[in-house]
């Protein structure tokens, strides 16, 4: 713009030439997109107003004459002190100074809109104060929208993560948005499954409106909501009244009001649709801009909030699955602690042992052994879990006192506690005594035979008979018995075994008119068949001998009748001292010895031609052939160089060989595993020696497949009692050896990522410890904590969770040597060991894990990067041994998390100092509580208009007798920590119930007390009972107790502190906000508590003479709290300056030193006489 001269012209020109560049400012000012204008400061009116002012706002020239200095009617009441004190600012500010304030201002129509000044001094008076100030005013409602609408988007996060209830989140999001949109009801239809829609959220459409809707179902011409959906589109319909796509539901709408609807659908990730939201307006019309911006909004995030839910239902439906599948597995599964007490029971050991699940759980494993071997078990107890332990067998008693044989395996896993896996074998025990047994049986009838093959006499046999019975079969004692027919007894003529004793002078009949002849054998003589007795002590055939047979502990007995020319000529008696000994196949074979027995007798007497003996002996060859061959075990004889001999059809089938042929001549050492064929010489060496013996090993058949087989030997004599071969009996326990082998990498290894665990850890640690001081070098040990990953497993679910391990496992190795030991010690912990690391090498280490640690991992929500806090521990300096290096790593790693995570930390001397000062102050805490070691003290609270002591605050203080004394911003974090914070917390409002109760016994002047609560203490769901509880027992009313909560508390969690705040207030508690000013209150929420005081933090009343800032926040919290309906106390006065400002301002209450400093009760006493 050009400048004008006016020297030497005429006034008129000049005035012209004036007027003209004025008309060219206004019009530059005019133009300018806001609102330009000069405000007097002293004055308080406006001087100046552009014409966008009018155009914007709505006042002419003429309204704001008339408002003259009541123009601050136009602003919010909650700005207006804002916008006075900004005035009064301006006064001192220098020349050029700009400042920018923001507040709300009412449109000539009635609406509120938020504006943003830039103002900066106009005009100056004679002393250099501002009078006048210059402004530019820009509306910025758009951006408060957007800002509010960004929040309503976090705030419905926040709830989605919470996992609220899905109805509650959804009518919150329509809930917000129709604050966005003022005028509009919004809705979500939910898409079923039979394609119909339903209810969803609606909190602000008419109720006959919601029932109409719900079931509809969708399709081409289906209102705006089921045709969006059929479409899978936007679809906006102007008028109701007239769109044909509600021909047939305008009849619900209309009378309702109802005249637009637009809608659109919700989609998943996978675009399939879950429902839709709707936006409905009492006028006809389209969508604005900001219209569609909140619909879309609104359906991203409905769609994250349904997918979220259903991700859970399925989590939730998954864990149930994992839960069966451990209550209904075969085997009895168990966590037990450090002292064998069980800790979780599934439904197979609960039916194992006969107790209930709540029965059981609580119970220590000796409890469930019998009391006989409870003594010898300690041993079993030890070496549970224990590294390198092969699953044992223990005895354990049923809860109805059954014994039963179990196989036990274990692993240790975390903080000492054991997976215990307890298989019931009593079958597999009974099959594998069996198997022995058979074993024996065979052996004894094979020598029967022979004896028979080369005995000339009974006399002769007779001894062979029981001799073989007893060091064959496995009986104990054997005697045969000769008939005189004419007494009727049963005379002994062999016996052989332990407690011959037993037999001699014994007496037997078959004449049931005798006592001694009421027993086992006038029964088989009676009944001419074999009688079997698997309970001796008990059978009542046994009753004449029970007395003499009680030292020699029979168990089991056997009676076969021995024929000789058609007729009962004697018996082959039997004991064992085993019960139940004489299954089906063992009474098959004693029943074919004594017809073997029976047979010979004949032939002896008849002297029958010995090839008749050798032809029937033949057949009983078959005879037993086919026994073998049945069995479900196999069975081969093997010869003293190690070739089969024979073989069974199970044999050849494990073999994998077509017939007998293939197998016979054959090395058997060349079916053996190589690592095992050692050991199978060394039992075949010990069996051709005349013992018997046991092995497990892998076999490989002829066919290349692999199985583990046990198998039990024994020798086979000939005639002269020499060992003519190998008698092996084997089974196949593939299948058990693999659950075993599992068992030992549980134990060792951690089964979700592979990594060794802390037992194998310490192995490693050991090792590198000796190379290290042999070597005179260094190693570190890191423990890494990974942060806040219990908010992942929450938010995401385990399965997610487990997946984020594996990625933070594989990125960890990649940065590793290969000397490096990584293991996982628990959830989201794992402990690195560096092998000749020292501490420049360990910080470069541990650098790299944070940073690899950060690389995002895509979850299907978001990527998640990860942080961790690291504590490290140096060999030699920190610690030369396993547990002083652990310790050590750890209370560095709890340094880490101290200063705010996501970082590093080494060991030093200081953090043992503190852990051990921290120790003190536990133990000293624990000792004082239980001696009433606290007292506490008094602070009056002065009401500023009276003048008068309206209550006092009381505080804890704690003496110790070694410590001596202890602040308590020391010892009050201490208790939050180790727990005790609960029962100080009691012990102080009881004691506070109890002086008032004492007060008002004696008749003194009664003041309310103020207690502080900690976080922990409000949060427990009883604490509004309990304290009405306390109160009764005290006698003492409630509105004599006021509670102080921090504001940090208050706000932590909005939802769960106000319904607890609501629960006091019901009781008749009041409640004030401590250290207000010095948090992040909300006045949204802040004006929904039950609430009766604020406490203005003592840091804002310390400089509230001297600092202007300090004063504006003071008088602003006042004043809010004024309009909140609050009363207000500030403490820490100290000064009679700060209690003059606090009574101009108008607080309510004040303490502090300048009134009364804590004071014991006696003088409390007197200060409320005074």
């Amino acid at each position: 713009m050009g400048e004008e001269q006016y020297d030497n012209c005429d006034p008129y020109q000049a005035l012209a030439a004036l007027q003209r560049q004025t008309q060219l400012l206004n019009a530059i000012l005019d133009a300018e997109p806001g609102t330009v204008y000069v405000f007097d400061v002293v004055e308080r009116r406006a001087l100046y107003l552009n014409a966008h002012w009018a155009a914007e706002v709505g006042y002419t020239p003429a309204d704001m004459v008339a408002m003259g200095k009541s123009i601050e009617g136009i602003f919010h009441p909650e700005d207006v002190p804002r916008i006075r004190l900004n005035h009064r600012h301006w006064r001192r500010a220098p020349a050029g100074e700009v400042r920018r304030i923001e507040y709300r201002l009412r449109y000539k129509d009635g609406t509120w809109h938020w504006m943003v000044s830039h103002e900066t001094p106009f005009k100056f008076d004679e002393r250099g104060r501002v009078t006048q100030i210059l402004g530019i005013a820009h509306n910025q409602s758009r951006q408060k929208q957007a800002e509010a609408l960004l929040l309503a988007q976090v705030e419905i996060m926040e709830r989605v993560v919470a996992q609220h209830p899905l109805s509650e989140t959804l009518n919150h999001l329509v809930q917000t948005l129709e604050a966005q949109a003022p005028g509009m009801l919004g809705s979500i239809l939910l898409l079923d499954e039979a394609g119909r829609l339903r209810h969803g959220a609606a909190p602000s459409l008419p109720s006959e409106f919601i029932r109409a809707v719900d079931g509809q179902p969708i399709g081409p011409k289906a209102g705006s909501c089921g045709t969006a959906i059929y479409r899978k589109a936007n679809v906006f319909v102007e008028d109701i009244a007239s769109d044909p796509l509600w021909e047939e539901y305008r009849s619900l709408a209309l009378p309702l009001g109802l005249r637009a609807c637009w809608s659109s659908p919700i989609l998943d990730s996978h675009g399939e649709v879950l429902g839709t939201f709707a936006l409905y307006y009492r006028e006809p019309g389209l969508p604005t801009e900001h219209h569609r911006h909140l619909i879309s909004t609104a359906t991203h995030l409905a769609a994250i909030a349904i997918d979220s839910r259903r991700l859970i239902d399925r989590l939730t439906v998954s864990e149930k699955r994992y839960r069966q599948l451990f209550d209904l597995a075969p085997e009895g599964i168990a966590v037990v602690d450090e002292g064998l007490r069980f800790l979780e029971v599934n439904s197979c050991l609960c039916t194992l042992l006969g107790y209930d699940r709540d029965e059981l759980v609580g119970l220590f494993v000796p409890q469930v052994l019998p009391h006989s071997e409870r003594e010898g078990s300690q041993n079993f107890l030890e070496s549970l879990g224990r590294e390198g332990t092969s699953p044992l067998e223990c005895r354990f008693r049923h809860r109805t006192g059954i014994p039963f044989t179990a196989e036990v395996s274990a692993a240790l896993v975390d903080q000492g506690q054991r997976i215990v896996i307890m298989r019931d074998v009593t079958e597999r025990k009974q099959v594998e005594t069996r198997i022995q047994r058979l074993t024996q049986f065979y052996a004894a009838l094979s020598q029967c035979n022979q004896a028979i093959l080369h005995s000339h006499s009974m006399d002769e046999l007779f001894p062979k008979i029981c001799r073989d019975a007893v060091e064959f079969g496995g009986m104990h004692l054997a005697w045969v018995g000769e008939l005189d027919s004419s007494t009727r007894r049963v005379r002994p003529v062999s016996v052989y075994g332990e407690g011959t004793d037993y037999v001699e002078g014994i007496e037997v009949s078959v004449d049931p008119e005798l006592d001694s002849g009421k027993g086992l054998v006038e029964r088989a003589f009676r009944t001419r068949e074999p009688v079997w007795c698997h309970n001796f002590m008990e059978d009542p055939g046994s009753l004449f001998w029970r007395e003499r047979s009680r030292p020699f502990g029979w168990g089991s007995c056997a009676v076969l009748p021995l024929w000789r020319a058609g007729r009962i000529a004697g018996f082959l008696i039997l004991y064992s001292r085993q019960t139940e000994v004489f299954d089906e196949a063992v009474r098959s074979l004693l029943l074919e010895m004594s017809q073997d027995i029976s047979f010979a007798w004949d032939n002896f007497d008849l002297q029958v031609d010995r090839a008749q003996v050798y032809r029937t002996l033949e057949n009983r060859e078959a005879h037993l052939r086919t026994i073998l061959e049945t069995q479900p075990e196999c069975i081969m004889l093997v010869s003293p160089e190690g070739a089969i001999l024979e073989i069974n059809a199970v044999g050849l089938a494990m073999l994998e060989l077509d017939c007998m042929e293939e197998g016979v001549g054959r090395p058997l050492l060349g079916f053996v595993s190589p690592p095992d064929r050692e050991r199978w010489m060394e039992l075949h060496a010990r069996v051709m020696a005349g013992e018997n013996g046991r092995l497990e090993f892998e076999l490989i058949s002829a066919r290349g497949s692999r199985r583990f087989m046990e198998t039990h030997a024994a020798p086979l004599r000939g005639e002269a009692g020499q060992i003519r071969a190998f008698l092996g009996i084997s089974r196949d326990v593939t299948e058990r050896r693999l659950s075993q082998e599992r068992i030992q990498y549980l134990a060792n290894y951690d089964a979700l990522t592979g990594l060794p665990n802390r037992l194998r850890l310490d192995e490693h640690l050991k090792y590198a410890l000796q190379m290290a001081r042999r070597s005179k070098g260094h190693l570190a040990l890191l423990f890494i904590d990974l942060d806040r990953f219990k908010d992942v497993n929450d938010s995401l679910g385990h399965s997610e969770g487990d997946r984020v391990l594996m990625h933070v496992t594989q990125q960890m190795r990649h940065i590793l040597r290969e000397e490096d030991v990584l293991s996982r010690v628990g959830g989201d912990e794992f402990i690195l060991l560096l092998p000749s690391s020292d501490g420049h090498g360990t910080a470069q280490v541990a650098t790299k894990l944070l940073k690899v640690l950060a690389t995002p991992f895509p979850t299907p929500h978001y990527a998640l990067k990860m942080t961790a806090s690291i504590g490290v521990a140096l060999y030699p300096e920190d610690g030369d041994s396993l547990e002083a290096l652990s310790r050590a790593a750890d209370l560095a790693m709890y340094q880490a998390k101290q200063r705010g995570r996501n970082g590093f930390c080494f060991f030093t001397p200081e953090m043992q100092s503190s852990m051990l000062r921290n120790l003190r102050l536990v133990n000293a805490l624990r000792t004082a509580l239980e001696v009433y070691g606290f007292h506490l003290v008094y602070q009056p609270l002065v009401c500023l208009a009276t003048h008068a002591c309206i209550g006092a605050e009381v505080l804890l203080r704690w003496t110790d007798p070694e410590l001596g004394a202890v602040h308590p911003t020391e010892f009050i974090p201490v208790a939050e920590e180790s727990g005790l914070i609960l029962p100080l917390g009691e012990w102080v409002i009881r004691s506070a119930l109890d002086q008032l109760r004492g007060w008002m016994q004696q008749g003194k002047r009664v003041v309310p007390i103020s207690v502080n609560v900690s976080a922990v203490q409000f949060r427990q769901t009883d604490f509004a009972d309990r304290l009405v509880q306390w109160s009764a027992e005290y006698g003492v009313p409630s509105s004599l107790l006021e509670l102080e909560l921090t504001e940090s508390v208050a706000m932590t969690d909005v939802q769960n502190e106000g319904a607890q705040m609501q629960r006091l207030h019901e009781r008749g508690f009041s409640l004030s906000i401590d250290d207000f000013g010095t948090g992040y209150s909300s006045l949204s929420y802040l004006k929904r508590f039950r609430v009766h005081k604020l406490k203005i933090d003592q840091s804002f009343v310390r400089d509230i003479t001297t600092d202007q800032e300090d004063r504006a926040i003071v008088s602003a919290i006042i004043q809010m709290a004024r309009q909140l309906g609050f009363k207000t106390i500030a403490e820490g006065v100290e000064t009679a300056q700060q209690l003059d400002f606090l009574r101009q301002q108008g607080c309510d209450e004040v303490q502090g030193y300048l009134i009364g400093r804590p004071m014991s009760v006696e003088a409390f006493e007197e200060f409320l006489k005074k």
